[in-house]
């Protein structure tokens, strides 16, 4: 089963470690990432529904499908993070 992050709780411990230094924001999030394939599919569904309407671009040609959806899922994450860093900051 796939995990829901809390991504304010996950600004405060990025934050704890690393301060306001982004330069290891990346691995951050890979951190969060899922590791087995069903966790993948279903995150991938969660976030964006059915993978079937992927378009593959050409950096993504002769990469699995797992790691086509791990590709969008890390860049929702990014996104979804820095909402919340953004958020974090306007309340500071």
């Amino acid at each position: 089963m796939s995990k829901v992050i809390d991504w304010k709780y996950a600004v405060l411990e990025y934050k704890g470690y690393n301060g306001d230094d982004l330069d290891n924001l990346s691995e951050f999030i890979e951190s969060y990432m899922p590791d087995y394939y069903g966790e993948i599919i279903e995150t991938y569904g969660r976030i964006h529904g059915s993978p079937l309407g992927i378009k593959i671009t050409k950096k993504m040609v002769g990469l699995s499908m797992w790691q086509i959806l791990n590709w969008y899922i890390h860049d929702e994450y990014m996104e979804q993070f820095m909402s919340a860093w953004n958020e974090a900051e306007e309340e500071e």
